[in-house]
């Protein structure tokens, strides 16, 4: 259906990426929603299902156009941000992981655990809460006279 629809100038593409996007976002909302009471590790490891699932839909349905490979991540973005958590509990998964989740497992499963991991940091949009402390002195004018 991709090769047809590609043949149809922007529209067919067009067309086919709302359709997508508008899936995804649906059961990214779905698996946001569903796992929000489990533990850091479940939450995270149900992102990485889907992530996967749409990763091998991306190769074998769309032959990797960069166009849909821009919408699985900016709809990961997303949905992965509706939890304000996430990037708490992506550095819990990878805690757990690296302690006592991959022992038996080789370095290429370790590896490729922890990359996918990392990809699901770059979709977190991460806040910092920035405290200052009674010596810290924040000055306006950073150049010197």
């Amino acid at each position: 259906m991709y090769e047809i629809l590609s043949r149809v100038e922007k529209e067919g593409i067009d067309a086919m990426k709302d359709a997508a996007s508008g899936y995804l976002r649906e059961q990214g909302r779905a698996v946001v929603q569903e796992n929000s009471k489990k533990t850091a590790v479940d939450f995270i490891q149900a992102l990485l299902d889907l992530k996967d699932k749409m990763d091998r839909f991306l190769v074998h349905s769309f032959g990797e156009d960069r166009v849909f490979k821009q919408m699985i991540t900016s709809d990961f973005e997303y949905f992965i941000n509706l939890n304000a958590k996430s990037p708490e509990y992506l550095s819990l998964f990878i805690d757990e992981k690296l302690k006592k989740g991959l022992k038996g497992a080789n370095e290429i499963e370790i590896d490729e655990v922890l990359n996918k991991a990392m990809v699901m940091f770059r979709y977190a949009e991460y806040r910092l809460p920035i405290k200052y402390g009674p010596y810290c002195r924040v000055s306006t004018n950073n150049y010197p006279s």
